[in-house]
């Protein structure tokens, strides 16, 4: 009786072991970051200032949390790797003070001497489009679709 729950505890241990190398070269792999690579930050729907990384976090794709682009910028500009930032403003809902604070994140990744782009699908059509230009503007580089 004892020999088997000392070989199920071990066949359970050996293969909680695989399962955790396993996880954790399959995350080393889809991370890896080549050389030359862009950093995309996309902006679009609401912008929070948490998000989730559960699963409750892959259930809103269309929302921008703040402390993930601050994590990815701030990252970015301490990589080697990263070359640029590209910034994809697609009809963001930000407050002021959300907004001032990326392109403060915007001006501190363009002192790290990497270039910085913006792309800005709408600029207000049908509402004031001062927001996402201010985060755009950041950049020095914006590109705006035609219209």
């Amino acid at each position: 009786m004892i020999r088997k729950l000392l070989r199920w505890i071990v066949r359970t241990a050996v293969t909680l072991v695989v399962i955790a190398a396993i996880a954790i070269a399959s995350d080393y792999i889809s991370h890896r970051v080549p050389p030359d690579s862009v950093l995309v930050v996309r902006l679009s729907g609401p912008v929070l200032e948490r998000g989730s990384n559960g699963i409750l976090g892959l259930l809103s794709k269309h929302q921008t949390p703040l402390n993930f682009v601050r994590s990815a910028i701030d990252r970015g500009a301490r990589d080697p790797r990263i070359v640029g930032l590209a910034v994809k403003v697609i009809d963001p809902e930000m407050d002021l003070a959300q907004a001032q604070e990326i392109a403060g994140m915007i001006g501190r990744f363009r002192k790290s001497g990497k270039w910085t782009a913006a792309y800005i699908e709408t600029a207000g059509e049908f509402d004031p489009g001062n927001l996402p230009i201010l985060v755009a503007a950041a950049t020095g580089d914006v590109s705006i679709m035609p219209q």
